[in-house]
Formats: structure tokens, C-alpha cells, sequence
């Protein structure tokens, strides 16, 4: 899977437990649980996007002493 498709796909993912956190919290009822690890579920995902994003812009480079 090439590295577009796979940012495009943790981003819907992304999207997608956006969409639920903003439900549960405009719902006024939900388990502080459950929104936490969701919430961190969504930094993991968006953490992921970002650490892809960097190591495709920024070629990896050897250090030599």
C-alpha cells in the first residue's frame, strides 16, 4: 500500500472517531472510559499520519564519523 493511500485511510479512521467523540460529548451522556480511549485512540491515529507524513518528506540520512 503506498504511503498516500495509507494516510487517506488513517484519516478517514481519524474522521471517523471525530465524528463519535463530538456525538458522545454533545450528547451529555457517556462513560469517561470509553471517550478517553477513544480520545487516545485518535492521537494514536493522528501521531501515525504525522510520523508517515515526516519520514516521506525527510529522506533518511547516515551519519558517518
Amino acid at each position: 500500500m503506498s504511503y498516500e493511500l495509507r494516510i487517506k485511510h488513517l484519516e478517514e479512521q481519524h474522521h471517523a472517531l471525530n465524528k463519535r467523540i463530538d456525538g458522545l460529548e454533545n450528547t451529555g451522556v457517556f462513560d469517561d472510559t470509553e471517550l478517553n480511549s477513544l480520545k487516545k485512540e485518535r492521537l494514536r491515529l493522528k501521531t501515525k499520519i504525522v510520523t508517515i507524513r515526516q519520514d516521506h518528506l525527510q529522506p533518511p540520512y547516515k551519519t558517518t564519523k
